[in-house]
């Protein structure tokens, strides 16, 4: 959790994409949430990562790439080999063409 890289994610707030002016404060350390002092919204550490909102890890995410790609696996034998269902493959692939680590 390094509170130095996160900025308030709230358009309204006037600290909005400021880094260090101190109103970034921890929120908690087990969900790694952060919450802003000026407008009292919170967030967690990884907001703009890849894997938000999966419940898989980032990992696993960029295995699939790998495998679908660069293996040239299919979606039915890369759920097999990830012991996943082929539907979450489809959301992991969906996933990396929004941040365009797959095409």
């Amino acid at each position: 959790m390094n509170i130095r890289n996160q900025y308030c994610p709230n358009e309204n707030c006037n600290f909005h994409l400021l880094k260090l002016n101190g109103n970034i404060v921890i929120h908690s350390r087990v969900q790694s949430r952060f919450r802003c002092n000026r407008c009292h919204k919170t967030w967690v550490a990884h907001r703009n990562k890849m894997h938000f909102g999966l419940k898989s890890g980032e990992r696993k995410v960029i295995v699939t790439g790998y495998l679908l790609r660069e293996q040239g696996m299919t979606i039915r034998k890369a759920a097999e080999t990830l012991k996943v269902s082929p539907s979450t493959i489809l959301r992991f692939k969906r996933r990396l063409l929004d941040f365009c680590f797959f095409a």
